[in-house]
């Protein structure tokens, strides 16, 4: 007996998945997109930075540098888990003051992920005493004081992974960008254009006279790589693509345009594979 009873489908797509981190933070599954874990270092934007606003320029700062962001939460810190974070500065006169600042008021935990994040976000940010922080750097711009210097970064990918496990004990989000695999492929579009640019200068000089330029090359000599990227096989060009063959007296002459089985000829001078290009 038939029913008009409808079966749900079973979801297909991706879905963002939360990540536990419990001591040392899971290895993620290789995969075709991820095949090396990316580094990871923990930042915090302490009581006084959030007080002052400064969030959002410093996500923005990362943000523009190219790290990914995998962590992110505003947080009143309990006492025992600012103990914990600066549990190495125990022995230290100033540890009490540090933690009654650290849980004064709300802070802005957040992981970061990419490649030497953890060196590169140490640089960022600046030296502990912010009058030592060079320009253009966090501190440098806006903190004054060792006690007030706006953000914490982990010194090290160990810390990272243990300072993640400590802040973020509900585990951080896994994820992929989806402009990571165009940045990838617009690279090697970018690399045949330079090779293309080199090769046709360097075989034929006249190709960079003077109406053409070197602009007017790089952009003709984009679509033979970005042709050849797609199809894997030689590039359809039009007759502008390279300047005339026929044209030998050198820089300063314009090039006449030719029909495109008139330019076969010529184009053995660039050897085979340029010359299939116009067979």
């Amino acid at each position: 007996m038939q029913t008009s009873r409808q079966i749900r489908q079973p979801f297909t797509g991706s879905r963002p998945s939360v990540r536990p981190a419990v001591g040392v933070r899971p290895r993620a599954r290789p995969s075709a997109a991820m095949t090396v874990r990316a580094e990871i270092s923990y930042l915090m934007v302490k009581p006084d930075g959030v007080q002052r606003g400064l969030v959002g320029e410093i996500i923005s700062r990362f943000e523009r540098k190219g790290y990914k962001m995998a962590g992110l939460k505003l947080y009143q810190t309990p006492r025992e888990v600012a103990e914990e974070h600066y549990k190495d500065l125990s022995s230290k006169p100033f540890y009490k003051d540090l933690v009654n600042y650290i849980v004064s008021g709300p802070v802005v935990c957040m992981v970061w992920e990419g490649k030497g994040v953890v060196a590169t976000a140490r640089k960022m940010i600046g030296a502990t005493n912010p009058l030592a922080s060079e320009p253009g750097t966090i501190r440098g711009d806006f903190a004054i004081e060792v006690g007030r210097n706006v953000i914490h970064g982990s010194d090290s990918p160990e810390n990272g992974e243990r300072e993640t496990a400590l802040w973020f004990k509900e585990g951080v989000v896994t994820w992929e960008q989806t402009i990571t695999p165009w940045l990838k492929d617009f690279m090697v579009v970018v690399l045949l254009t330079i090779c293309t640019c080199t090769y046709i200068k360097l075989i034929y000089p006249a190709a960079l006279n003077v109406k053409t330029g070197f602009k007017g090359l790089f952009w003709k000599a984009a679509r033979i790589g970005t042709w050849h990227h797609g199809r894997g096989v030689g590039s359809a060009v039009t007759s502008d693509a390279v300047p005339c063959f026929r044209n030998t007296s050198g820089y300063g002459s314009s090039p006449r345009r030719q029909p495109a089985h008139e330019w076969g000829a010529g184009c053995t001078a660039l050897g085979p594979q340029m010359h299939d290009m116009w067979a």
